[in-house]
Protein backbone atom coordinates (compact mmCIF):
# COMPACT_ATOMS: atom_id res chain seq x y z
CA UNK A 1 0.00 0.00 0.00
CA UNK A 2 1.73 3.33 -0.78
CA UNK A 3 1.78 5.32 1.42
CA UNK A 4 3.58 8.66 2.25
CA UNK A 5 4.89 10.76 5.74
CA UNK A 6 6.35 13.92 6.64
CA UNK A 7 8.14 15.34 9.10
CA UNK A 8 9.06 19.09 9.44
CA UNK A 9 9.44 21.27 11.87
CA UNK A 10 7.07 23.44 14.01
CA UNK A 11 8.00 26.41 15.91
CA UNK A 12 11.18 26.04 17.82
CA UNK A 13 10.89 22.09 17.35
CA UNK A 14 13.35 20.46 15.32
CA UNK A 15 12.20 17.09 15.86
CA UNK A 16 13.59 15.03 12.97
CA UNK A 17 11.20 12.04 14.57
CA UNK A 18 8.06 13.65 14.40
CA UNK A 19 6.63 12.64 11.45
CA UNK A 20 2.38 12.48 10.31
CA UNK A 21 1.36 9.80 8.27
CA UNK A 22 -0.56 11.15 4.87
CA UNK A 23 -2.54 7.79 3.86
CA UNK A 24 -2.35 7.66 0.14
CA UNK A 25 -1.06 11.04 -1.39
CA UNK A 26 -0.20 9.50 -4.79
CA UNK A 27 -3.52 7.29 -5.23
CA UNK A 28 -2.80 3.88 -6.95
CA UNK A 29 0.72 4.82 -7.66
CA UNK A 30 3.94 3.50 -6.78
CA UNK A 31 6.99 5.77 -5.92
CA UNK A 32 10.37 5.05 -6.34
CA UNK A 33 12.63 7.96 -5.96
CA UNK A 34 12.31 11.24 -4.69
CA UNK A 35 14.05 14.53 -4.90
CA UNK A 36 14.08 18.24 -3.73
CA UNK A 37 14.21 20.38 -6.11
CA UNK A 38 16.09 23.69 -6.35
CA UNK A 39 12.95 26.39 -5.82
CA UNK A 40 12.49 24.43 -2.81
CA UNK A 41 9.74 22.01 -3.56
CA UNK A 42 9.99 18.44 -4.21
CA UNK A 43 9.02 15.74 -7.14
CA UNK A 44 8.35 11.72 -6.94
CA UNK A 45 8.81 9.25 -9.62
CA UNK A 46 7.36 5.98 -10.16
CA UNK A 47 4.23 4.75 -12.02
CA UNK A 48 0.42 4.05 -11.82
CA UNK A 49 -0.59 0.30 -12.50
CA UNK A 50 3.27 -0.75 -13.16
CA UNK A 51 2.62 0.26 -16.43
CA UNK A 52 2.33 3.99 -16.99
CA UNK A 53 4.89 6.96 -16.10
CA UNK A 54 4.34 9.42 -13.69
CA UNK A 55 5.93 12.30 -11.72
CA UNK A 56 4.01 14.48 -8.64
CA UNK A 57 5.22 17.59 -7.59
CA UNK A 58 4.86 18.96 -3.92
CA UNK A 59 4.66 22.49 -2.70
CA UNK A 60 4.59 21.31 0.70
CA UNK A 61 4.75 17.45 0.86
CA UNK A 62 1.63 16.99 1.92
CA UNK A 63 -0.47 17.66 -1.29
CA UNK A 64 0.99 16.29 -4.62
CA UNK A 65 -0.34 16.82 -8.17
CA UNK A 66 -0.07 14.01 -10.57
CA UNK A 67 2.31 14.61 -13.74
CA UNK A 68 1.91 11.86 -16.89
CA UNK A 69 5.23 10.98 -18.03
CA UNK A 70 4.92 11.48 -22.24
CA UNK A 71 5.82 8.27 -23.79
CA UNK A 72 4.30 4.69 -24.48
CA UNK A 73 2.61 2.15 -21.76
CA UNK A 74 4.75 -0.27 -20.02
CA UNK A 75 7.22 2.09 -18.81
CA UNK A 76 7.73 3.29 -15.66
CA UNK A 77 10.53 5.76 -13.65
CA UNK A 78 12.73 4.23 -11.47
CA UNK A 79 15.11 7.31 -10.74
CA UNK A 80 15.66 11.33 -10.85
CA UNK A 81 18.34 13.41 -10.59
CA UNK A 82 18.37 16.83 -9.84
CA UNK A 83 20.85 19.59 -11.45
CA UNK A 84 21.08 23.77 -10.94
CA UNK A 85 18.83 24.35 -14.04
CA UNK A 86 17.30 20.92 -15.31
CA UNK A 87 16.02 17.78 -13.87
CA UNK A 88 16.50 14.01 -15.54
CA UNK A 89 14.59 11.42 -14.62
CA UNK A 90 15.31 7.62 -15.99
CA UNK A 91 13.10 4.81 -16.33
CA UNK A 92 12.15 1.38 -17.88
CA UNK A 93 10.32 -0.06 -20.80
CA UNK A 94 9.25 -3.37 -20.35
CA UNK A 95 10.73 -5.97 -22.58
CA UNK A 96 9.97 -9.74 -23.68
CA UNK A 97 11.89 -13.01 -23.43
CA UNK A 98 13.51 -12.23 -27.13
CA UNK A 99 13.61 -8.23 -26.29
CA UNK A 100 15.50 -6.86 -23.37
CA UNK A 101 13.90 -3.82 -21.17
CA UNK A 102 15.05 -0.87 -22.03
CA UNK A 103 16.56 2.28 -20.52
CA UNK A 104 14.06 5.24 -21.00
CA UNK A 105 15.40 9.12 -20.63
CA UNK A 106 13.23 12.26 -19.80
CA UNK A 107 14.47 15.63 -18.95
CA UNK A 108 12.43 19.01 -17.43
CA UNK A 109 13.42 22.18 -16.30
CA UNK A 110 10.85 22.30 -13.48
CA UNK A 111 9.50 19.19 -12.89
CA UNK A 112 6.08 19.82 -14.50
CA UNK A 113 6.84 19.41 -17.76
CA UNK A 114 8.93 16.32 -19.29
CA UNK A 115 10.22 15.58 -22.66
CA UNK A 116 10.97 12.02 -23.70
CA UNK A 117 14.79 12.27 -24.88
CA UNK A 118 15.76 8.64 -26.10
CA UNK A 119 16.43 5.48 -24.89
CA UNK A 120 20.10 4.95 -23.88
CA UNK A 121 20.50 0.57 -24.21
CA UNK A 122 18.66 -2.74 -23.91
CA UNK A 123 19.01 -2.60 -19.80
CA UNK A 124 17.80 -1.95 -16.73
CA UNK A 125 19.03 1.82 -14.48
CA UNK A 126 20.33 0.99 -11.41
CA UNK A 127 20.69 4.71 -10.57
CA UNK A 128 21.00 8.28 -11.57
CA UNK A 129 23.37 11.11 -10.32
CA UNK A 130 23.97 14.80 -10.57
CA UNK A 131 27.58 15.31 -11.50
CA UNK A 132 29.93 18.55 -11.60
CA UNK A 133 29.77 18.19 -15.27
CA UNK A 134 25.98 17.21 -15.73
CA UNK A 135 24.78 13.88 -15.38
CA UNK A 136 25.43 10.11 -14.96
CA UNK A 137 23.17 6.99 -15.78
CA UNK A 138 24.34 3.31 -14.65
CA UNK A 139 22.49 0.24 -16.16
CA UNK A 140 22.67 -3.15 -16.17
CA UNK A 141 20.80 -6.34 -16.87
CA UNK A 142 18.15 -7.46 -15.86
CA UNK A 143 16.18 -11.28 -15.64
CA UNK A 144 16.70 -12.97 -18.26
CA UNK A 145 18.96 -11.09 -19.58
CA UNK A 146 21.79 -11.11 -17.18
CA UNK A 147 24.30 -10.99 -19.86
CA UNK A 148 23.65 -7.47 -20.44
CA UNK A 149 27.69 -5.06 -19.47
CA UNK A 150 27.10 -2.94 -16.64
CA UNK A 151 27.45 0.73 -18.44
CA UNK A 152 27.60 4.08 -17.37
CA UNK A 153 26.21 6.90 -19.56
CA UNK A 154 27.12 10.26 -19.03
CA UNK A 155 25.47 13.65 -20.41
CA UNK A 156 26.35 17.33 -19.84
CA UNK A 157 22.49 17.94 -20.85
CA UNK A 158 20.64 15.61 -20.48
CA UNK A 159 19.97 14.98 -23.94
CA UNK A 160 23.64 13.92 -25.71
CA UNK A 161 24.82 10.72 -23.80
CA UNK A 162 27.84 8.75 -24.14
CA UNK A 163 28.36 5.39 -23.06
CA UNK A 164 31.27 3.39 -21.24
CA UNK A 165 31.26 -0.29 -20.61
CA UNK A 166 32.50 -1.00 -16.34
CA UNK A 167 32.43 -4.83 -17.06
CA UNK A 168 32.01 -7.13 -20.24
CA UNK A 169 29.61 -9.46 -19.42
CA UNK A 170 27.19 -10.62 -16.58
CA UNK A 171 27.65 -8.80 -12.83
CA UNK A 172 25.35 -7.02 -10.74
CA UNK A 173 25.17 -4.11 -9.53
CA UNK A 174 23.70 -3.59 -6.00
CA UNK A 175 24.29 0.48 -5.07
CA UNK A 176 25.90 3.50 -6.91
CA UNK A 177 26.48 6.57 -5.14
CA UNK A 178 28.75 10.34 -5.86
CA UNK A 179 30.82 12.33 -4.09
Amino acid sequence: TPAMATGRSEGESSDPLAWTRLGRPFGGGRVNDVAALPDGTMLAVGSVGDTSARAWHSADGVRWQEIPMPGRDHTWVRHVAVAEDDLVAVGVRSGSEQRPPETVVWSSQDGLEWSERRTLDQGVPVAALATEDGYAVVTTGSAPHWSRPITVWRSTDGVDWRASEVTDGEARIAAVAAE
